[in-house]
């Protein structure tokens, strides 16, 4: 029972997927306020699930999948040659999210940041990526209606694909409006 209430903030606010409940993080913010830090944002398509691990949840096992390949289809920031890379998650001691918060075949806006020689997987290249799970680092996304949701800033939950791109790289406050940023300023 007491990991429930654990999971309960990430259950009731969405997109946030839990990071295993021994991740000691904090919540690092919307995506605009996180994105700043992460060498590449981009577009991309998830395309397969490469690797997966047997957890306990629940009632019994469920393989978990713990890296995906995802395709490229807009840079949003940094570079990246590569129109197919591996991106990874959890595998129950990181402060990442579950894959399974994503989908085949559907779209993310997400902020990528390099692996490093820490605690990663074993198999980790450093050719590839992770997800940070301290914050909103990723938004799903309708391409058809180019459209990105999710916690994107402390007053947005969504926002069209182009906005998004422009709006990424620049501080929060340079991004809201100036209602907004007299909202901000009151709030504070």
């Amino acid at each position: 029972m007491t990991n429930l209430f654990l999971l309960l903030p990430w259950i009731l606010f969405g997109n946030t997927a839990a990071p295993d409940p021994s991740c000691s993080c904090n919540d690092m913010g919307p995506f605009l306020t996180v994105s700043n830090n992460a060498p590449v944002i981009a577009l991309v398509k998830v395309n397969r699930f490469l690797t997966t691990k047997q957890m306990n949840i629940g009632e019994g096992e469920t393989a978990i999948p713990l890296s995906m390949e995802v395709e490229i289809v807009d840079i949003y920031k940094g570079s990246e040659e590569r129109k197919r890379v591996t991106v990874w998650g959890d595998n129950g001691i990181l402060c990442r999210p579950y894959l399974t918060s994503f989908t085949k075949e559907e779209f993310f806006v997400i902020a990528l940041s390099k692996v490093g020689t820490g605690r990663g997987h074993g198999d980790e290249k450093l050719t590839d990526y992770f997800i940070n799970g301290c914050g909103t680092y990723w938004l799903k996304t309708d391409k058809a209606i180019k459209l990105a949701t999710g916690r994107i800033s402390e007053s947005k939950n969504e926002m069209t694909l182009g906005e998004l791109k422009e709006r990424v790289g620049k501080s929060e406050w340079e991004t809201e409006s100036p209602k907004d940023q007299l909202n901000f300023r009151t709030r504070f």
